[in-house]
């Protein structure tokens, strides 16, 4: 996905605050029950909408809405301060967002032979809800947080699993209407060539976001991307014999492989950010492992 596409928004939230004044400015950190929230969503939020042109654009305005709500709901819980009445508006502007999200991205793939944009935006949007899910699950198990608000992030929580089950059902049609039943020479070598082209955006992304990352992280990754790089390398030796259906399974066992390292990547990268946002700090388990490597 194109890191300055994914800026454009931001962008342009920006510049509806220079035209607005400060009062738009402030309005950007407002959560529900806040007295500027409204014109966060109907001002500085739906002007920053209409410059999301084609479809790949509008897909990723709403991955990016859902995700502002399911940070307001962080803040408001870690703030212990999350209400019925601020559950049921985050619930059901996630839903809706969701909802225009799923049709963006559905008709993107039709029009998509490669459904390679289809594929990215579904995985952030599936990385964003696990890891916010992850977050709010912590916090809704801390003793200083009050029973009203354990009660309705753990409501939430089962919002966001129905919300993550779509996200992946969504993928999972993308990925029945890109499958090829001509299995020959030539749709050998594309497969090929999908698998190379993301086993290298895979390890870029990697490297990009490895210090983010936990050390036990870092050696799953690692494991997992031996494993499709071992797939790849099967499919190369495979090539020659002429079993093209073998070959061709290799390949899509490594792009599977490579899919679930950018869902994890996504993710824990996305947890770090809410995590640094917020003041939580990483899991301990996590640094006592850390200083036994050491």
């Amino acid at each position: 996905m194109n890191e300055n596409k994914k800026l454009i928004p931001t962008i342009v939230i920006v510049l509806v605050a220079v035209v607005f004044g400060s009062t738009s400015a402030y309005a950007e950190k407002a959560i529900p029950g806040d007295p500027l929230y409204t014109m966060k969503l109907n001002v500085n939020e739906k002007v920053a909408g209409i410059f999301s042109v084609t479809k790949e654009e509008k897909a990723e305005w709403q991955e990016r809405l859902v995700e502002r709500r399911l940070d307001e709901a962080t803040k408001l819980v870690s703030g212990n301060k999350f209400n019925k009445k601020d559950r049921v508006i985050l619930e059901n502007q996630i839903k809706g967002q969701i909802e225009v999200f799923s049709a963006n991205v559905k008709e993107l793939s039709l029009n998509d032979n490669t459904s390679t944009n289809s594929k990215d935006l579904n995985t952030r949007l599936e990385a964003a809800l696990q890891a916010y899910k992850s977050v709010l699950d912590t916090l809704s198990t801390n003793n200083t947080i009050n029973a009203d608000t354990k009660s309705q992030a753990v409501i939430l929580l089962t919002t966001i699993d129905s919300s993550s089950l779509i996200a992946n059902n969504n993928k999972i049609e993308i990925a029945n209407t890109t499958i090829d039943t001509g299995v020959d020479s030539a749709s050998t070598l594309a497969k090929k060539d999908e698998a190379s082209s993301a086993l290298s955006s895979i390890k870029l992304l990697y490297q990009k976001n490895k210090l983010k990352l936990s050390l036990t992280k870092q050696k799953e990754i690692d494991s997992n991307l031996a494993v499709a790089e071992n797939y790849i390398l099967e499919g190369e030796k495979l090539i020659t014999s002429g079993d093209y259906t073998n070959v061709i399974s290799k390949y899509t066992s490594a792009i599977n492989t490579i899919d679930e390292i950018q869902l994890s990547l996504v993710s824990n990268v996305i947890k770090g950010d809410i995590e640094d946002d917020i003041g939580v700090g990483r899991n301990h388990e996590d640094d006592d492992e850390e200083e036994d490597d050491d």
